[in-house]
């Protein structure tokens, strides 16, 4: 595909559905699965993908629907932080986080995200995980 000379995107994170903060709040209850959850999320990147091609936008992006906030999408995937489970008390807040151990390189899940985006779409995309959130949330 041919870009235009400026070419349009979008910055941030697509704008939630209040169908789906609702049942990401029912998952963070323990009344839906995590299979169901998967499955809303793909149905929310898919209309995401979707809304961005029908305007017209030429490098799409996933949205962020599967996140609930740029720090627990992260910590929660890194060895050596140390997560209170507890500490959260509804989807959107935070967990209270500490580094414990060094941090290795670790497989983050992100490349799952990354393929499924562009599996559902022949436009360019960009995928710009933004890790530096956690880096002053989570205190060592």
């Amino acid at each position: 595909m041919q870009l235009p000379i400026l070419p349009t995107t979008v910055v941030g994170s697509y704008s939630m559905p209040g169908w789906l903060e609702r049942l990401k709040t029912e998952y963070f209850l323990r009344r839906i699965s995590r299979h169901d959850l998967d499955e809303i999320h793909d149905t929310a990147v898919k209309a995401a993908i979707k809304d961005q091609e029908m305007a017209g936008i030429d490098i799409l992006t996933d949205g962020e629907l599967r996140r609930d906030n740029m720090i627990d999408y992260f910590a929660l995937r890194l060895p050596g932080v140390q997560i209170d489970h507890g500490s959260k008390k509804f989807y959107y807040d935070f967990y209270d986080s500490v580094v414990r151990n060094r941090l290795p390189t670790a497989h983050m899940g992100l490349v799952e995200d990354f393929k499924f985006l562009q599996r559902f779409t022949d436009r360019p995309i960009h995928f710009w995980p933004a890790p530096v959130g956690v880096v002053i949330a989570v205190a060592p």
